[in-house]
């Protein structure tokens, strides 16, 4: 008799990661990876002046562009053309703005 190996045996109790089911019948993240996700994604965030001030000397163009209030495709199309609203430093294919720019340009050095 053979097994076949594209099925999984059948499974007493809950799963360790059930799915969550929205109204249209998708299956999306557990709620532990969405707030692990929702964590990570400067978009997300909520940005303060302390929390700004904490990310250090420079930050990525993703993260510059949530606490200006645009997005990352439209941050790095400004920096290409040298119009992103503050200074941007290019070292080989990478963008960092400096954190102080950003400060003042929120009045909030």
């Amino acid at each position: 008799m053979t097994t076949d190996h594209r099925t999984r045996p059948a499974t007493t109790g809950t799963p360790a990661y059930p799915a969550v089911h929205t109204t249209d019948a998708t299956v999306t993240d557990p709620p532990s990876v969405q707030r692990r996700a929702a964590a990570t994604d400067p978009a997300n965030q909520v940005w303060t002046v302390e929390a700004v001030r904490a990310l250090g000397m420079t930050t990525d163009m993703a993260t510059a562009a949530a606490i200006l209030g645009f997005g990352r495709t439209k941050a790095y199309e400004l920096a290409k053309n040298n119009q992103f609203p503050v200074q941007t430093l290019r070292i080989g294919r990478r963008y960092l703005v400096p954190v102080s720019a950003i400060l003042r340009l929120l009045d909030a050095d």
